[in-house]
């Protein structure tokens, strides 16, 4: 499965791996880092693996935001977040964060 935000892509192997390429100046490619604040890291031309993040069933991705569904029913969200987008109130999300959605509570790890 492609899914295509403003300036990236994201794909969704069988093997429920996922990965990325474009432009990162959100955090939209979910490698830890926004683009703008490391220059290095603004584009990254070839696809690379988004780590830690396995057995993925469904992805969806808009203009710097990208939301994730694990085979476990967990949700897996990243990327802008200016106006709420991810559901975390303001809070920015340049690491992947788990959205518990029995008590709205959340965790994150570093890709």
């Amino acid at each position: 499965m492609v899914k295509t935000g403003y300036v990236h892509n994201l794909v969704l192997k069988k093997d429920g791996t996922v990965w990325a390429q474009g432009q990162n100046n959100e955090g939209q490619l979910g490698i830890g880092i926004k683009g703008r604040d490391n220059p290095d890291k603004f584009i990254i031309k070839n696809p690379i693996q988004i780590k830690k993040l396995t057995n993925i069933i469904s992805l969806d991705t808009r203009d710097g935001h990208t939301i994730v569904l694990r085979k476990d029913g967990t949700l897996w969200v990243w990327g802008k977040n200016s106006s709420g987008e991810l559901g975390l109130a303001q809070m920015a999300a340049t690491v992947i964060i788990e959205l518990n959605l029995c008590n709205f509570g959340y965790k994150g790890f570093n890709p």
